[in-house]
């Protein structure tokens, strides 16, 4: 039983990780936003963005990267960068003044 239990232990934790990478991730930066990285919108697919996060931990941009996503719908694109744009990181003085993360979003239909 305590085999099971840590086995979906580590499938969850790896399916948040496989969300995320980049320099952020790398310097153990976490993620502060309680995510699974789903929305619902009109289409089906993935995007994926490269957000810039400040010493605060606060998003201040986030880029489409249009050729590694399969859902290009304006009402879509402009769901998932809110979304992105909202969320937290750990913050502190130690990092970049500017650190990039990728985000992948899975986009499910309404």
């Amino acid at each position: 039983m305590k085999e099971i239990v840590i086995a979906v232990f580590l499938c969850f934790s790896a399916h948040v990780n496989a969300q995320l990478s980049g320099d952020l991730i790398t310097s153990g930066r976490k993620c502060l936003t309680d995510t699974d990285f789903t929305i619902l919108a009109s289409k089906t697919g993935v995007v994926k963005y490269i957000l810039s996060v400040d010493n605060t931990g606060k998003v201040v941009s986030a880029t489409l990267m249009k050729s590694e996503s399969t859902v290009l719908s304006t009402p879509s694109l402009i769901k998932s960068r809110n979304y992105v744009s909202n969320l937290t990181f750990e913050p502190g003085t130690k990092y970049p003044k500017y650190h990039e993360v990728k985000v992948l979003l899975h986009l499910r239909k309404e």
